[in-house]
């Protein structure tokens, strides 16, 4: 099965773009083609990079989320166990890196956009009207059209990181800090993902408190 990987990213987001490429790097399972749009408008990306994938399956890559190395084979490998046209990690692990604290949501036979994957020609028919709804998130509209052929999965090799540092779509960005379990040092975090990662979100946060984000 061939994967393309699907990134959508947007100008001033750099840092994150070229962090989620080494991520895909280092998948143990690398996929065929690593598609990237930047522009300010999150669905017209999507679309473009469905319209255009060539791979079997598809796998949203978020450009300022947290990938293990491993992610990749593991999705791929429960795709096809399943038989299923999608699958997702479920419940979700979330990380807010500049309140420093988490939240592990149960999304009710749903995943993240972060962390779904799926059958790239079923993806490609149940995207084009979802994306008209401009209402409505993605990946809870995509999941809904998909339940009859979607199966969830508990997993934590992805991790949604949070941070409010640029204009995004996704409201968890902008949540409050008591919403968050806190997590102080984000030493939760780091036990999670290793040093070296750890440094890249710390050194992010410091940039943005002085101002030179």
């Amino acid at each position: 099965m061939k994967i393309t990987c699907v990134t959508a990213t947007a100008p001033g987001r750099e840092r994150f773009l070229a962090r989620c490429k080494e991520y895909v790097s280092r998948f143990t399972r690398q996929p065929d083609e690593h598609l990237i749009v930047s522009s300010t408008d999150f669905r017209a990306n999507l679309r473009k990079m469905t319209e255009s994938a060539q791979g079997d399956m598809l796998a949203f890559i978020e450009d300022d989320d947290w990938y293990h190395p491993e992610y990749l084979k593991d999705m791929h490998d429960r795709l096809e166990y399943s038989k299923r046209a999608i699958i997702g990690y479920d419940p979700t692990l979330y990380y807010h890196i500049q309140h420093e604290g988490y939240r592990i949501i149960p999304h009710q036979n749903r995943a993240s956009l972060y962390a779904t994957v799926g059958l790239s020609n079923v993806l490609y028919t149940a995207l084009d009207p979802i994306l008209e709804d401009k209402n409505k998130p993605v990946d809870i509209s995509l999941w809904a059209w998909l339940h009859a052929v979607s199966a969830t999965t508990i997993g934590h090799l992805a991790i949604g990181i949070k941070h409010g540092f640029t204009p995004t779509e996704g409201r968890g960005h902008q949540l409050p800090a008591t919403y968050w379990s806190r997590d102080p040092g984000c030493l939760y975090l780091k036990s999670l993902i290793g040093e070296r990662d750890f440094e890249f979100y710390r050194n992010l946060t410091e940039d943005y408190r002085a101002g030179k984000f």
